[in-house]
């Protein structure tokens, strides 16, 4: 929550979100439109309505392109239509700009082979209630796009080759226990991800997969990237 209403809640989803790249988390209701970028984490929020109240909430000041938030947070709006605003520039709706009733369309393109794109792309625009699907987006003059390499933390390192069971679950921890990573195996066995976020290089880790009845697990030791 932007509004720093619930900053340890908000803290603890920053820390699971930003912890790989190219987690969706869908959730909705119709208010005020914003889409917003946690510089920090490379965490993209799509959420800026009023809770249990009538009237659109109001801006923090200084609100813009580029800001802070209440807890000094760097943030970046990419979209907002809001009942005062028909942009993050704070510009001033013209006449016949419907009520502020949106909803967040999410286009996913999850192939990136099928795509000509170098990772899996989300578009996430701002929508009207009485928008058609070829209307323009509200917002923002061309809607928001992101590629899943440019979200969540950077990483400090990465697994080395290896191959497990194919299509099975696979957790990655450390040696005393604690989780890293959650992720899914190839048809060939291999592990895609971008890389492990606070893995420093050299960290012994046991990678664990799993299908059915079957398990596969290696002590490696994780790489530069």
């Amino acid at each position: 929550d932007y509004a720093g209403w619930v900053k340890a809640g908000a803290d603890r989803v920053l820390e699971l979100l930003g912890s790989r790249e190219g987690v969706v988390s869908v959730y909705g209701d119709v208010h005020n439109g914003c889409v917003m970028k946690n510089v920090e984490h490379r965490v993209v929020e799509c959420s800026f309505g009023p809770i249990g109240r009538t009237g659109g909430r109001a801006l923090i000041p200084d609100f813009g392109p580029k800001m802070k938030d209440v807890d000094e947070r760097d943030v970046e709006v990419h979209g907002l239509y809001h009942q005062k605003f028909k942009n993050a520039k704070k510009e001033g709706h013209t006449k016949g700009d419907p009520v502020y009733w949106n909803f967040l369309e999410m286009e996913f393109h999850p192939i990136p082979a099928a795509t000509g794109f170098e990772a899996s792309k989300v578009a996430m625009n701002i929508r009207n209630l009485v928008d058609e699907p070829s209307a323009p987006t509200r917002g923002s003059e061309n809607g928001f796009t992101i590629l899943s390499t440019e979200t969540g933390r950077l990483p400090k390192s990465k697994l080395p080759d290896l191959k497990m069971i194919a299509d099975a679950d696979v957790v990655i921890s450390t040696l005393d226990g604690k989780p890293v990573l959650g992720a899914r195996t190839n048809g060939d066995g291999t592990i895609q991800i971008g890389g492990l976020v606070d893995v420093e290089p050299g960290t012994r880790l046991l990678v664990a997969s799993f299908k059915g009845i079957k398990s596969k697990s290696e002590i490696v030791e994780s790489i530069e990237l």
